[in-house]
């Protein structure tokens, strides 16, 4: 009997664009192949930023953007990345045509932007990671960022 145990948190607050990058750069080495990754946020609070750092991290040298047209974008290096971006689709059924379950039995990693749609096919595993704008004192901070990481294994036994 195997169970999944999330028990371990990471938080960055971040100010600019290069502390989100190097927030995801720094996380990297969580990432190992078979890893899935979660994006959760509202438009503009650094998926893709975050994304280009865990790639930076992991050994990729092209330049990475986001798949918001294309689905998915391959990149490798040490860790080869499967970037996939959910935002246009509308149903699980988009994600199962296209093959998504298929690169998750892939030795790469797996990075998601709006994974919403495909929640119920997610690795109960997946490391979910929430980007937030921030306000204080209920005024809006216009740069900051608040990225919070639930990290998750399985336990075997």
């Amino acid at each position: 009997m195997s169970e999944i145990i999330c028990n371990s948190k990471i938080e960055y607050l971040t100010n600019n664009r290069e502390e989100t990058f190097n927030a995801g750069f720094n996380f990297a080495d969580k990432v190992l192949p078979g890893t899935v990754v979660a994006l959760y946020g509202d438009l503009g609070t650094g998926k893709t930023v975050f994304t280009q750092g865990i790639c930076k991290g992991l050994g990729v040298s092209s330049y990475v953007t986001s798949p918001s047209f294309t689905i998915v974008q391959e990149y490798k290096g040490d860790i080869d990345v499967y970037h996939f971006d959910f935002y246009r689709l509308r149903t699980l059924y988009e994600a199962v045509d296209i093959g998504f379950e298929h690169y998750l039995e892939r030795e790469a990693a797996v990075i998601i932007e709006w994974p919403q749609i495909i929640e119920q096919i997610l690795p109960e595993d997946s490391i979910k990671v929430r980007l937030a704008y921030v306000y204080k004192n209920g005024a809006f901070m216009e740069n900051l960022r608040k990225i919070q990481i639930e990290l998750c294994k399985i336990k075997v036994g």
